[in-house]
């Protein structure tokens, strides 16, 4: 565990860039989900140093995982020779996306960024398993206890995706983990036969503990596993991989507990196309809605207080805010006799804690269009320096080269060293 809060926010949205050329040795404007700021770390501020390493996917050459999208006008064969030549080890693509997935040298990004064709370079992110800390009781959650004798799963293949079914070595509170899929079977906790794995990954075998709980509740249904932790456009491969009637597994059934940050909130992603493909095909597929606690999620009955008077006790600031946005009142976030409108977000952890506790993350997302590849920008309208103000709000200001350029994928990690920030 590191001795630092982390957050981590994740921002997707409608993608334009337009790439000035550079005097300086400033990462180019074409990179996506913060590979900049892992390329130049930003200097800290306010005692938080913001950081992207934590969010990274590397192979054990220490390089990262980047998707490359190529332009509309540029052969995805061609992007894809090009961008290997640069340095990118090729892992997947998609037609579909116009992307290549692959892993990278941090000193070959630039590069790859500027390789003819490339339209933006984003970094993968690492994913999540939704998974909680209770121990699963399958037969009586689903009610398999209640199903009819002879019901029993044959006939029908099931699928998980995870993070890794095999490869652990030790128990995510620590201690060396001595039972692998061999003592599983021996047990009668999977089935006799095994389970068909398409590709395993790193990770603490949750695709393992998924599908013992299906041989729990389907003893008869052959079993299959692939991972999901291998990037986006590996994940959806292996959801149509699983799926694929005419490969090793054929499932009817496919089930995931993995999420990644910037997968799309408001639109279509790589991932929910691939889902949607294999349910086109009559597959039934289910993604944990995840084990958000008290302390991942907020709810409370409704309390209006009126606008007057409201903002007394917070940082929150109305002046220019048009008083038709809020004149039906605010929330009150104090149950008691007492009045907030706004709300604590505390990021890291246990404050009382000896290093300030744990990780946090937050991901953000706005209600775009989603365009990873960077959807393309007119001439700019302004490039000067100054202030606008009240008195003088854009009479001073002429338009001159085109040097402004909008980011829409990105991802941050501060770390407030051994303290809790907190926001209202």
């Amino acid at each position: 565990m590191r001795r630092v809060a982390l957050l981590a926010a994740a921002c997707v949205g409608a993608a334009g860039f337009a790439v000035p050329a550079r005097a300086d040795d400033s990462p180019p404007g074409n990179l996506g989900n913060g590979l900049a700021r892992l390329l130049q770390p930003p200097a800290a501020k306010a005692g938080v140093q913001l950081t992207q390493a934590p969010l990274a996917i590397r192979d054990r050459q220490g390089r990262v995982l980047v998707d490359v999208y190529a332009r509309e006008d540029a052969s995805l064969a061609g992007v894809r020779d090009r961008a290997e030549a640069a340095g990118l080890n090729t892992v997947t693509q998609s037609a579909d996306q116009r992307a290549v997935e692959g892993y990278v040298a941090l000193s070959d990004v630039n590069a790859l960024a500027k390789a003819a064709g490339v339209s933006s370079v984003s970094l993968g992110l690492k994913p999540f398993t939704k998974v909680g800390a209770a121990t699963s009781q399958g037969v009586a959650a689903e009610r398999v206890d209640r199903v009819p004798r002879g019901v029993d799963g044959r006939g029908i293949t099931v699928g998980a995706l995870s993070d890794s079914f095999d490869t652990a070595t030790e128990f995510i509170g620590g201690g060396a983990l001595t039972v692998h899929a061999k003592d599983d079977i021996r047990t009668g906790d999977l089935p006799p036969e095994g389970v068909t794995v398409l590709q395993d990954g790193a990770g603490a075998d949750e695709g393992r503990a998924m599908l013992q709980i299906v041989h729990d509740i389907a003893p008869k249904a052959k079993e299959c596993f692939a991972t999901a932790f291998a990037g986006e456009l590996q994940f959806a491969d292996n959801i149509r991989a699983l799926a694929d009637p005419k490969g090793k597994c054929g499932a009817n059934v496919i089930v995931d507990d993995v999420g990644y940050f910037d997968e799309p909130f408001f639109g279509r992603g790589p991932v929910s196309d691939a889902v949607d493909d294999v349910a086109a095909q009559g597959v039934h597929y289910f993604s944990s809605a995840g084990n958000g606690s008290s302390q991942q999620a907020y709810a409370a009955p409704l309390r209006i207080v009126a606008p007057s008077g409201a903002t007394q006790g917070s940082n929150i600031k109305l002046t220019g805010v048009p008083p038709s946005l809020y004149a039906g009142g605010f929330h009150d976030f104090n149950a008691g006799p007492a009045t907030d409108i706004a709300q604590n977000i505390v990021l890291g952890g246990d404050p009382t804690s000896d290093d300030g506790g744990g990780d946090g993350i937050l991901d953000l997302q706005w209600d775009d269009p989603v365009d990873p590849a960077g959807a393309p920008l007119g001439p700019a309208l302004i490039d000067t320096t100054g202030e606008i103000t009240a008195a003088a709000p854009v009479a001073s200001i002429r338009s001159t080269a085109p040097r402004v350029r909008r980011s829409a994928r990105s991802s941050t990690v501060s770390r407030p060293a051994r303290r809790t920030s907190s926001s209202r």
